[in-house]
């Protein structure tokens, strides 16, 4: 028999693609057949539905910032996106 599907969510580390994500997530994990993980900062973890596992990537962002929503500038998005790709990829191998 196969094993049931595991879902695994890496949302854009913005709080408004990661509350839709979240609910996915746990609406996926209520019928029992299906697992689902999501991959993310301590930031959002906090965020996460009880009912749905959350592995926190150990990493701190420059600056300190974990939303992209909340960065000061926008000159500031690509070490951001370069700190969240180095973060993660290590969790997707």
């Amino acid at each position: 028999m196969p094993a049931p599907p595991h879902l695994v969510f890496v949302p854009f580390l913005a709080r408004s693609h990661f509350a839709p994500l979240a609910a996915a997530a746990a609406a996926a994990c209520g019928d029992g057949t299906t697992g689902a993980t999501i991959l993310t900062t301590p930031h959002f973890a906090a965020l996460a539905p009880a009912s749905v596992p959350v592995r926190a990537a150990p990493f701190s962002f420059p600056g300190g910032h974990e939303d992209f929503s909340l960065l000061p500038d926008e000159a500031s998005a690509p070490a951001f996106f370069f700190a969240a790709e180095a973060a993660l990829a290590p969790a997707l191998a």
